[in-house]
């Protein structure tokens, strides 16, 4: 059985929109988390860049960002001295009670069970 990665399936302009967008999610994610803003950055619809996006990653533009949110969350716990507070400011999250949730929600783990961890 010959084994094709999903990548193999996926139009070259696919692919190169799917860049498009992860590098824009690096440059923005601090400040822009809806997926509106990234298609119209990108100049196509919101259901275009999650279709596109989806069939060449497998995962959502939502997921993406909310990844590469996460593993912000995680540098600066791992390597900073900052409070969860802090970090939470410093990523735009609106309050303590917010970004603790979200940990929650994508680890399982509580702030400081996270930060123990890594």
């Amino acid at each position: 059985k010959a084994y094709v990665k999903a990548m193999d399936l996926c139009s070259p302009r696919s692919v190169k929109l799917a860049n498009q967008f992860k590098h824009l999610v690096e440059k923005k994610f601090v400040e822009q988390r809806s997926v509106q803003y990234y298609a119209n950055a990108l100049n196509i619809t919101p259901k275009h860049l999650s279709d596109t996006v989806k069939s060449v990653t497998g995962k959502t533009p939502s997921e993406l960002i909310q990844n590469r949110i996460l593993l912000e969350i995680k540098v600066l716990l791992r390597s900073s001295g900052m409070t969860i507070s802090q970090i939470g400011c410093e990523l735009n999250f609106s309050d303590q009670s917010h970004i603790t949730r979200f940990i929650k929600q994508k680890t399982g783990c509580t702030p400081l069970e996270l930060r123990n961890n890594l």
